[in-house]
């Protein structure tokens, strides 16, 4: 079985992460080259003129050179007001996204040595903050999006329709390169697969231009309302087997001058399924099997060469 390479990605290891984040002036350093690459200034009077000083033993702050004002590197963060030092809080960042199934508090906890309330706490705010900034974001370029339902089944309940019972619908959609790698992901929960909602999706989630890629499902139709183009790809219909029509060649068709041995009702679209058929001698006595045409594609279908031209 191949390697999935989107789950043997490189990622962070626990004592690189260590080595990186594991003190706190380390820590300090990297949040202040996030908040101000471009180096500092003042929130209030916009001037880059600054010098250092603390409030007693708190934590470290930029004073304005001009107006006065103080402000310090977590300041309008989530991380505001905290009394915890940041490289706990960049370890539960880290605990918080590499893990598979995310983390629970009670296990951030004991990872972290605080309190339960605190842990609670801690990772509500971390999620607030991820789902804020993931909303900011819309999918553009190609984009394949899906249908897909998550849930168990519910004992005394029919199953039948388009959203059985019990089970959560939602849309995957995957931003891809041209050559269809993935690039970002959104899984967003939904009423129901209607044209009204799929609007709402498309009008939130996409970027106007993009180029939309689904199945069949008529409701994904409704992104072009947001000025995206949309491709639908149905499986059954790649896969259907081409319509018979009258050959008009000069020789017989194969597939209306069959031998005796043959099924009639036989429908074959694969070498295997020919050759679990096809007698061998007749294979032998052809030379093997291709896949050919006659005269204006009647057929269409496995047959051995030279029979259909």
């Amino acid at each position: 079985m191949s390697i999935n390479a989107i789950q043997f990605q490189r990622g962070l290891s626990l004592p690189q992460f260590q080595a990186r984040y594991g003190s706190e002036p380390q820590c300090e350093q990297a949040l202040v080259a996030a908040r101000w690459p471009h180096g500092w200034q003042c929130a209030h009077c916009g001037c880059k003129r600054f010098f250092l000083t603390r409030n007693g033993p708190g934590r470290q702050l930029w004073e304005c050179f001009v107006c006065g004002y103080q402000s310090s590197s977590i300041v309008g963060t989530v991380m505001e007001h905290t009394h915890l030092p940041l490289r706990l809080w960049f370890l539960a960042m880290y605990l918080l996204t590499q893990n598979k199934n995310a983390i629970s508090a009670l296990a951030l906890k004991r990872q972290l040595g605080v309190s339960y309330k605190t842990a609670w706490l801690l990772k509500h705010k971390l999620m607030q903050a991820m789902s804020q900034r993931d909303a900011r974001y819309r999918l553009s370029g190609r984009v394949e999006i899906d249908d897909a339902y998550l849930g168990g089944e519910r004992a005394g309940h029919i199953y039948g329709g388009r959203k059985p019972a019990n089970k959560t619908a939602f849309v995957a959609a995957v931003q891809t390169h041209p050559d269809g790698r993935p690039l970002y992901m959104r899984l967003t929960p939904v009423a129901d697969f209607t044209n009204q909602d799929m609007a709402q999706w498309a009008a939130r989630h996409l970027a106007p231009g993009c180029h939309v890629v689904s199945d069949g499902t008529r409701a994904f139709a409704q992104v072009r309302q947001v000025g995206a183009t949309h491709e639908r790809q149905s499986p059954a219909a790649a896969v259907r087997a081409p319509k018979r029509l009258s050959c008009t060649g000069s020789t017989p068709c194969w597939a209306t001058s069959r031998p005796a041995w043959w099924a009639p009702t036989t429908r074959l679209t694969t070498p295997n399924m020919v050759r679990a058929i096809w007698p061998s001698s007749a294979i032998a006595s052809t030379g093997g099997l291709t896949c050919l045409r006659c005269c204006t594609g009647c057929c269409g279908r496995w047959r051995p060469p030279g029979r259909c031209r």
